[in-house]
């Protein structure tokens, strides 16, 4: 086959072991022979993908004398373009189980590359706005080229500097800030080395009585100026002084050794990189300046040339560096005023506790810098002791700043200052800062790809749930602030509010239902979960009148709240334990005696039933859509509903160390195979994928026992099956009575999702959302405006309460009051729909019927005064209307007519 003899001619070039080759082969037969149908185009383009995998993992095997090939050697060979080569390896991630060693060996090199393009640019343009243009060298051909070449070599200078510096101090970090400071810092260095005539007057600053490693020159503020970064200078200035200068100081010596003596600095420095490249096996940076086709997604660029003033670069177009400059900028912006220890504010809230908390923080801060800083410098290497120093600051910046917001809101709603038990809750203090570095830690990774549009925010050492790790907190825990968060915090980023969104659907689907989570405790000792549900219930008009906890920090930290005698009265209550028609067998939860399950129902826990709540949400949101592509009819998905309903509520120990898309995927199966309307799992993964939040360790590696991980199809046989088997036989078409479905979870919105907004009919990019504050609103209460007799008794439609009740009965004894004139009589004007507001009571039925049959040809009788009143209620007032408004349609209609009628008369 010609694919073969490709293959053998690929792996002959790039000089690899036969044993090698042949591992790579039988690895790409293997994608070639799966039902993907995008593996099957170009079986030839897949090659360098196969290699690449073998590579990695042959290497990690520990093999002596592997093969030294990397990512920059396997495409150059193989004639492939780099952004192909990623988006081919993110298909291989999503249909085939790649070892975790080549994810992460990918996922570096990917978030590398990305650094690397746009870093080069960005430095590009920068040299040059540095540089003089053509047209000030006066048309001298000397100095033109003089400029052409100056340019050309201090490009090269700083770009090597700049990479092996960064390969080798920075090699665990891909931060983007990270790099470019370190850049920028590489810059002001090379600008040092340039002839003062070839540079613009603004960067040719130099201070004429100081070493060139003294201290920051003024041409380095200068630069953090130019690129927007001004705020960051004594950041860039740290990155030189502490990092860069020293490491050129350590090569200096390096290079006075015999052997590199008589290299040039650019020579002796690419000499360096090259070390430092074949032990990282990914991208070669220096191909950047060789302008490398493969590296580049568009079509090489031509040789680097001198600017012209005519054609100069738009800085107000929005690149990647730019953009994570003003993400970055646009946080410290919003911190400027606050600062890293409590507010005055704050403060005087601590005072007013019981036992002042100040120092309690003082000292938990201090503790949780070190931890962060040292698990954040041995992840991302020794030398970003500084960078997580100052990371840590500007995070507690932020946690200062929403716990004042958060305890303010609190202040306004209890009418009290006294918030002794939430400041006091050292999980609640964790888990705040936690969430407030969190979003610093997002921030400083925004990167935007020119190249790959699907590495926003991209994945790192750091990412979640890294922080709960390092401040050792629950999922669970962590949960429970990020709701209030979102909602005191109002000027995050889109981004910021996406990620937590995010992380709270991670915590729900998976992460909280770790072995060892809080969850399971919480479950058992609070058996009663519907006490405070928001849900309706099936064929029921009137919705639940069971107050709904306040989804805010003190309600979520506080104790379990006491019974209470209003709460459940009269109501049935769904309960972890069981109810009648299920199994309370296999995975069930329930207390350990009967005793203590009077006990338990009734107390209710806040963060418990907010959680399960949000759990509901998520699970039905997700079976809905999937049920929907799955062409699954909405009475069959009500069914579904209650089985994974059953599992959230009755059996969750199911989701133990599991998915929750593990457990909706098993009950679509399971009901649709009872019910004779059959899905294949096949299919039901197939249209999972699709997904947004798939993953297919979701469907291939699901706990079955403890530390053995199989399919979704073994889990459902071997443990969903035997424990469901009771609860699902029921739906069975020959049962006469099948369980009673469960509601679906109401569409409330919470904080968490963001203020709701309502989409205009007709204008797709129309959207209205709800005012905070009106500006029209007086500022004096409603008992202190100057009100008429008429304007006393107004009437807000939509107003419930006993003040409405009694409107409304005012409002009718004023209108009985006037239905006589002062002779006793019945007044002789009225108005139309008076009539039907009589008609709308059975005593005005009967009373119009004397009247219509006593009547002697002198016209309709008129209403008396006792029959003139306003309906009691808005379901009375509205049907009213409604009939008022269809007979108003049928007489227009029948106008037309009319007139015709009286024409043809005449």
């Amino acid at each position: 086959m010609q694919s073969d003899e490709e293959f053998n001619q690929i792996c002959k070039q790039l000089e690899i072991s036969v044993e090698l080759s042949r591992k790579a082969q039988l690895i790409w037969k293997d994608w070639m022979d799966c039902s993907c149908v995008e593996l099957k185009v170009q079986p030839v383009s897949w090659i360098p993908c196969a290699i690449y995998v073998t590579v990695i993992e042959y290497c990690e095997q520990g093999s002596q004398g592997g093969p030294t090939l990397s990512i920059t050697q396997i495409l150059e060979i193989s004639n492939m373009n780099i952004v192909m080569f990623f988006k081919k390896m993110n298909t291989l991630k999503a249909e085939h189980m790649l070892s975790r060693v080549v994810i992460d060996h990918l996922l570096k090199a990917e978030q590398k590359y990305c650094i690397a393009i746009a870093l080069f640019q960005k430095m590009e343009r920068i040299f040059r706005d540095v540089f003089q243009s053509q047209d000030a060298m006066d048309n001298n051909y000397a100095n033109r080229e003089l400029l052409s070449s100056q340019l050309i070599k201090h490009t090269e200078l700083c770009w090597t500097m700049f990479i092996l510096t960064k390969g080798s101090l920075f090699d665990n970090c891909n931060d983007l800030l990270t790099s470019f400071q370190l850049m920028v810092g590489c810059i002001d260095h090379v600008i040092k080395q340039v002839p003062v005539f070839l540079l613009r007057e603004r960067f040719s600053t130099r201070p004429s009585n100081l070493p060139q490693s003294s201290e920051p020159s003024s041409v380095l503020r200068i630069l953090c100026e130019h690129v927007n970064c001004v705020q960051d200078y004594q950041d860039v200035a740290n990155m030189q002084m502490h990092h860069l200068l020293p490491f050129l100081d350590t090569l200096e010596k390096k290079k006075a050794e015999d052997a590199y003596a008589e290299l040039t600095e650019i020579a002796f420095l690419q000499r360096q990189y090259q070390e430092v490249y074949k032990s990282t096996k990914d991208i070669d940076e220096l191909h950047f300046l060789l302008r490398k086709s493969y590296l580049f997604p568009e079509k090489p660029r031509p040789p680097l040339t001198p600017p012209d003033s005519t054609a100069r670069y738009s800085r107000d177009v929005e690149t990647p560096v730019k953009r994570a400059i003003n993400t970055i900028q646009g946080l410290k912006n919003l911190l400027n005023s606050c600062s890293a220890s409590p507010s005055p504010k704050l403060l005087q809230y601590f005072k007013q506790c019981q036992k002042d908390p100040t120092s309690a923080i003082k000292q938990r801060l201090s503790n949780l810098e070190r931890d962060f800083i040292q698990n954040f410098a041995s992840t991302m290497g020794i030398h970003m002791y500084e960078v997580a120093r100052q990371r840590f600051q500007i995070g507690c910046k932020l946690y200062f700043r929403v716990m004042e917001a958060m305890l303010t809101s609190e202040a306004e709603r209890l009418k009290q200052t006294n918030f002794s038990k939430l400041l006091c809750n050292e999980t609640f203090h964790k888990s705040l800062l936690a969430c407030s570095l969190e979003v610093v830690l997002l921030t400083y990774g925004t990167l935007l790809s020119p190249s790959l549009n699907n590495l926003s925010n991209y994945e790192c050492s750091v990412s979640f749930p890294w922080i709960l790790g390092v401040f050792k907190i629950e999922a669970y825990d962590f949960c429970k602030v990020i709701e209030t968060f979102l909602k005191e915090e109002t000027k995050l980023t889109r981004d910021a509010v996406k990620h937590l969104q995010n992380v709270e659907a991670m915590i729900l689907d998976s992460l909280a239902w770790k072995s060892g989570s809080p969850l399971f405790d919480a479950m058992s000792n609070y058996v009663s979960v519907s006490t405070t549900s928001p849900f309706v219930p099936p064929n029921s008009g009137e919705p639940c009148t069971t107050p709904i906890p306040k989804n805010t920090a003190s309600e979520m930290f506080q104790s379990p709240l006491k019974p209470s005698t209003k709460v459940g009265e009269g109501t049935p209550t769904r309960s972890f334990c069981g109810s009648a028609g299920s199994s309370t067998e296999d995975h069930s939860i329930s207390p350990k005696s009967s005793s203590a399950a009077c006990s338990a129902r009734g107390t209710r826990s806040p963060s418990l039933n907010v959680y399960i709540t949000k759990v509901l949400h998520l699970a039905y949101e997700r079976l809905q859509e999937l049920c929907t592509n799955l062409d699954i009819a909405p009475d069959l998905i009500l069914k579904i509903w209650t089985c994974l309903e059953q599992c959230i509520l009755h059996k969750p120990l199911l989701l133990k160390d599991r998915h929750l898309d593990q457990i909706m995927m098993c009950s679509i199966y399971a009901i649709c195979k009872v019910v004779e309307q059959e899905k294949k799992f096949k299919n039901i993964v197939a249209v999972y994928r699709m997904q947004p939040h798939a993953s297919q360790t979701v469907y291939k590696q699901v706990l079955v026992e403890e530390g053995e991980f199989d399919s979704i199809i073994s889990f459902y046989n071997r443990i969903f099956m035997p424990s469901l088997k009771t609860f699902v036989l029921q739906f069975q078409p020959s049962r006469q009575s099948t369980p009673n479905l469960s509601p679906v979870p109401s569409r409330s919105r919470t904080a968490s999702q963001g203020p709701q907004v309502y989409v205009v009919p007709g204008k797709s990019n129309l959207y209205i959302s709800p005012m905070k504050d009106s500006p029209f609103k007086s500022p004096l209460p409603i008992d202190h405006l100057q009100m008429t007799p008429t304007s006393k008794l107004l009437y807000n439609f939509g107003e419930s309460g006993p003040e409405s009740t009694e409107k409304l009965r005012q409002i009718n004894e004023v209108v009985q009051g006037r239905g006589r004139d002062k002779s006793g009589s019945s007044s002789q004007k009225r108005l139309k729909f008076e009539v039907d507001l009589e008609e709308s009571s059975e005593d005005a039925n009967k009373n119009n019927m004397q009247q219509n049959n006593s009547s002697s040809g002198k016209g309709p009788a008129m209403p008396s005064s006792a029959n003139l009143r306003l309906p009691d209620s808005m379901v009375e007032l509205t049907a009213v209307l409604k009939r008022r408004v269809s007979e108003l349609e049928a007489d227009m209609k029948e106008e037309p007519k009319i007139k015709r009628e009286k024409f043809e008369e005449n």
